[in-house]
């Protein structure tokens, strides 16, 4: 019987096993650590992409954010400002 190869320590690599999973694939030879490798680099894959999505999305959000704090600022300045301007008091 073959026994497992340990991929612990191997640190030439991030993920140390796709080549030899890529040849079993080829192979069409494919045993039970590779039907929870392929799994694992799909989710992996996954969760890098929704963390991606993630921050595009706030950083979406706080520029809206900051964009509608500036226009309410200026509404608010605008609305002191206007009145003022037209009193008779103050020289309007």
């Amino acid at each position: 019987m073959k026994k497992p190869q340990s991929y612990e320590g191997n640190s030439k690599s991030v993920l140390p096993f796709v080549p030899g999973l890529l040849t079993q694939l080829s192979s069409g030879r494919m045993d039970l650590q590779t039907f929870v490798a392929v799994p694992q680099i799909v989710s992996a894959l996954a969760v890098t992409l929704r963390l991606i999505a993630v921050i595009v999305s706030l950083r979406q959000s706080t520029r809206s954010q900051k964009a509608l704090a500036v226009e309410s600022l200026a509404a608010a300045i605008t609305a002191i400002n206007v009145p003022a301007m037209e009193s008779p008091a103050l020289g309007g």
